[in-house]
């Protein structure tokens, strides 16, 4: 998404789908007994209102298309500069993420982010660098042990917002990672 905040009255839903190249499939495969490629895809449904003060809240509920487990995540932007004809957008964003449904493995995320948007009539470009956090939890009974790490993440994408009809592409580098993104919804 965008830095620019929503606004009071504003919101966001839709659908998306998102596919991640693994490094190393193999170690997922073990993790969740079975169901994973060397590619990850994952559809969401999404929400995010805007608030008072700059503020927006959003979430996402996605399911692994081609393996076992559901994604959860929520999210909340702060728009340092709110942007305007001549500005750009300035935000920071927390986020958090869970995987359930994998019976071998427990894992959570948490993020932070700096972002950049600037609108040039329906279309707006974006940018943002950050930093993840991750834990790592599989059962004794896979033989991989606990993680906990960071990495650092990049991602940029371009917006179309047709006055309702919202269309979006991203690509996200984390890690050794590279995902790519695809959202569908509206926007006002």
């Amino acid at each position: 998404m965008p830095a620019e905040p929503l606004g009071l009255a504003g919101f966001d839903v839709g659908v998306e789908m998102t596919a991640t190249q693994l490094e190393n499939p193999s170690v997922a495969d073990r993790a969740s007994h079975g169901g994973y490629s060397s590619t990850v895809v994952v559809p969401k449904v999404h929400a995010h209102k805007g608030l008072p003060a700059g503020l927006d809240l959003g979430g996402f509920y996605g399911e692994v298309a081609n393996g076992n487990g559901r994604v959860l995540g929520a999210e909340l932007r702060y728009a340092l500069l709110e942007g305007g004809v001549g500005t750009p957008a300035l935000a920071v964003r927390a986020s958090y993420s869970r995987l359930e449904g994998v019976s071998q493995l427990s894992l959570d995320t948490w993020g932070a982010d700096l972002m950049l948007s600037k609108g040039f009539g329906p279309l707006t470009p974006y940018a943002g660098v950050g930093r993840r956090w991750v834990e790592s939890r599989p059962d004794a009974d896979t033989g991989l042990d606990d993680e906990s790490f960071s990495l650092d993440t990049v991602f940029g994408g371009l917006n179309l917002n047709l006055v309702g009809p919202n269309l979006a592409l991203e690509v996200d580098k984390t890690g050794d990672a590279t995902s790519y993104g695809i959202k569908l919804g509206l926007r006002f």
